[in-house]
């Protein structure tokens, strides 16, 4: 039953454990000590383990996009708060404190890598919609055929 179920889901870069967990069987733990490798060494490199983390990772969730987004919007902010400090201190306290233009380009660097942050991941959360809503139609019509 539960390879019928994989079978049916359509996934070009498949995390098999959220998957099966996401087919919604009752499961069972199993208890077991993890042996020592005698000889040899594992097949997995770090970058593939790390690929394959990151893949159940965003698979399922749309949790890191709306970290990064709320991040960024963060940054924008604090950005602009930057602006009033800059103003105040530009106004009231000292003339010199720091050279012409870097205060600039501070903001400017800071604000703009916050907008874009957001915007980037605001658009990847759209596109994350629009594909598993373009999965379910396709899965209603191989259904209906």
């Amino acid at each position: 039953m539960i390879i019928q179920a994989l079978e049916q889901m359509e996934d070009h870069y498949p995390y098999t454990r959220g998957m099966i967990a996401q087919c919604g069987f009752k499961s069972v733990g199993i208890d077991y000590r993890h042996l020592k490798r005698e000889r040899g060494e594992a097949k997995g490199k770090f970058y593939v383990l790390i690929d394959m983390g990151l893949n159940g990772l965003i698979s399922f969730t749309n949790v890191p996009l709306r970290v990064c987004m709320l991040a960024g919007l963060v940054i924008a902010a604090l950005s602009l708060l930057f602006v009033f400090v800059q103003l105040f201190l530009l106004l009231f306290v000292s003339r010199g404190a720091s050279p012409p233009g870097i205060p600039t380009l501070i903001i400017a660097l800071f604000f703009f890598s916050g907008s874009s942050s957001f915007s980037w991941d605001s658009w990847g959360i759209y596109q994350r919609h629009s594909f598993s809503g373009s999965q379910e139609a396709a899965r209603h019509r191989k259904g209906t055929d």
